[in-house]
């Protein structure tokens, strides 16, 4: 389910006469706050309670037929020693995660900047990859002011989390939907190649602290970019 303006974006639109679904979304707030670790004031985002946002199912719209989706199947459980280990992870590296019901949000996990929430019902592969996609724009905020954060594009920002999340899930053996996910915001593979140095760094990061945890001997043969650039349009 998409709301208006995403559908409108790529190449649908509302049927009239169609009611709207409404889901709880995160209502955030700017807050400036002391960064002990450098002593200076720092502007983030936090969590100011929900709004009633209208989304509309496909079957709600018209116009521009989708791409056909083969949807990968993220039910399975043989990520389980990764998901322990990013929760070490996000320990070491000051972001507090929090694993909740988050029915009726519409989505799988948020960032906060510092703090991100994962959907707890979602199957084990599947927080993997959300545990992982939230990390990614916990690294994007930290390497940008928030101000600066919030002037790069939507699509900029889920292709970096996503393209992110492929690689590293690609590297372990897991199943990963980059491509599904990406479609939806139009994301080709020459917006991936303009963002192919950050989902580098940022995978290198995390891929890097999963070999020293577990011993993983991840693929070596696959580039990064060419890893990432699997996951956007073909």
């Amino acid at each position: 389910m998409l709301s208006e303006k995403k559908w409108n974006k790529i190449g649908r639109h509302i049927k009239w006469g169609t009611e709207p679904i409404l889901i709880l979304a995160p209502r955030m707030k700017k807050v400036k706050e002391l960064n002990y670790r450098t002593g200076e004031m720092e502007e983030k985002k936090k969590l100011w309670g929900f709004l009633a946002v209208p989304v509309y199912d496909i079957s709600q719209t018209e116009g521009k037929p989708l791409p056909e989706l083969n949807m990968p199947d993220m039910s399975g459980a043989e990520g389980l020693q990764f998901l322990e280990v990013m929760k070490d992870f996000c320990r070491e590296h000051g972001i507090e995660a929090t694993f909740k019901d988050m029915t009726g949000l519409g989505v799988h996990g948020v960032s906060h900047g510092g703090r991100i929430e994962i959907d707890e019902r979602k199957p084990i592969n599947q927080q993997v990859s959300t545990i992982i996609h939230e990390v990614a724009h916990e690294y994007m905020k930290h390497g940008e002011s928030l101000r600066d954060y919030a002037k790069i594009p939507e699509s900029m920002r889920e292709t970096v989390a996503e393209g992110t999340a492929h690689v590293v899930l690609k590297q372990l053996g897991l199943p990963t939907k980059a491509a599904q996910y990406l479609a939806i915001y139009n994301v080709k593979k020459s917006d991936i190649r303009t963002w192919t140095e950050q989902i580098s760094k940022t995978s290198h990061v995390i891929m890097s602290y999963l070999i020293q945890k577990t011993g993983w001997n991840l693929d070596q043969s696959m580039t990064v970019e060419d890893s990432a650039q699997e996951g956007g349009e073909q």
